[in-house]
């Protein structure tokens, strides 16, 4: 976990952007993953993805109180810059999540297709080519 100073608000602001860079990095790769359907690379990026979050939620219940309007000093700077940041990560994460709903609709789609073609007696030879059903026997197997 990163850790900054709690009577530094620049520090802990700063030590929060690097949280959400890290987050912003995890998000680039899931969305690789995501979109070359890559399984072991989405299972061993969930729990660096989870601890993430944690350490962000625990820097969002102690952030410090900002003065309105937001200064132009260094605080300031620094709030914008975590702002920018935070901005990024939500895109990145809505992406993500319309990338993830692409494939599920489309593997639902497959799934479709294929027990609509079970029910009409269509299967699959070891050559992966469609064959039509034998005389006698179901085209589901269980």
């Amino acid at each position: 976990m990163t850790a900054a100073p709690a009577s530094d608000p620049v520090a802990r602001l700063a030590a929060e952007g690097e949280v959400v860079r890290r987050f912003i990095s995890i998000l680039q790769r899931e969305e690789r993953a995501l979109v070359e359907g890559d399984v072991a690379v989405l299972e061993a990026i969930t729990p660096e993805k989870e601890r993430c979050r944690a350490e962000l939620e625990r820097f969002d219940a102690h952030r410090p109180t900002l003065p309105e309007p937001i200064p132009s000093d260094q605080l300031g700077a620094a709030w914008r810059e975590l702002i920018g940041l935070a901005r990024q990560a939500r895109e990145l994460n809505r992406t993500n999540g319309l990338v993830l709903q692409q494939r599920l609709a489309r593997t639902e789609r497959a799934v479709t297709v294929l027990t609509g073609a079970a029910g009409r007696g269509l299967t699959y030879g070891r050559d992966g080519l469609p064959s039509p059903p034998q005389p006698g026997r179901s085209a589901l197997v269980g």
